[in-house]
């Protein structure tokens, strides 16, 4: 696979964050990037994006012009194969589920496929493994 990149340029905007503070309005030009446009793009010519600072949304790559930019970018980076979740995460993944998926779905679940011993004493869930599976 070959990578192909449609490049857009520069590009200066408001920052939806940043506001005057005797204006109460948007600075302008407060906001500056370098765009390009990607339908497909090998895993490593992304990494070396990423490692250089580019980011991502859908199919548009941005790295932000940091001389220019009003406010700062930082990368937070969670590294699934040794990520375990705690009783919080867990507890806010149910309470997702529950509210995307409805309590009568939950009910039905539980009804047609009750837990067993084994299930209960399964070890603890892994994120990673669950989605390598």
């Amino acid at each position: 696979m070959q990578s192909l990149v449609t490049p857009f340029g520069y590009s200066a905007e408001s920052c939806g964050y940043c506001k005057d503070a005797s204006t109460g309005r948007r600075t302008a030009n407060s906001r500056a990037s370098y765009y390009f446009s990607s339908k497909a793009l090998t895993v490593e010519a992304y990494q070396g994006l990423v490692d250089r600072g580019w980011r991502r949304s859908g199919t548009v790559f941005y790295k932000p012009d940091v001389l220019r930019h009003c406010c700062p970018h930082y990368t937070i980076r969670l590294p699934v194969a040794s990520f375990t979740p705690v009783k919080d995460h867990r507890r806010s993944i149910n309470r997702w589920n529950s509210f995307i998926l409805g309590d009568e779905y939950i009910k039905e679940a539980a009804r047609l496929h009750p837990k067993s011993k084994e299930l209960v004493d399964l070890p603890p869930f892994q994120l990673y493994q669950s989605k390598r599976a």
